[in-house]
């Protein structure tokens, strides 16, 4: 694994062609893995009863931060191309977002 290299997360000279007679290989299954995954979300929210319309009744406000540390996750290598194999081309997710909203229940 080569994680500082984008273009070449996967270091190809770990790795040889199949010949005929081990075409179908003793590699196991998912045994090359892709870059890692930090996604850290976080919400607050405070929950206001309003009785003077119900017992029931309340307004939530809510504060929401997904991917509060803006880090980028890449997409893992796939298997469909010998070229881009071992390159972790595009973003999975957004950058960081924040969203406010206030919801009646």
């Amino acid at each position: 694994m080569n994680p500082g290299n984008v273009a070449h997360y996967v270091e190809l000279s770990c790795f040889a062609a199949p010949t005929p007679s081990t075409r179908l290989s003793d590699a196991g299954r998912n045994v090359v893995r892709g870059p890692g995954l930090v996604d850290w979300d976080t919400s607050l929210f405070k929950n206001i009863p309003i009785s003077r319309v119900a017992d029931a009744f309340h307004l939530q406000f809510r504060f929401e931060v997904f991917n509060v540390l803006n880090h980028v996750n890449f997409v893992p290598p796939t298997s469909t191309s010998v070229q881009l194999f071992t390159q972790a081309l595009a973003p999975i997710a957004s950058p960081g977002n924040l969203s406010v909203s206030l919801v009646t229940g």
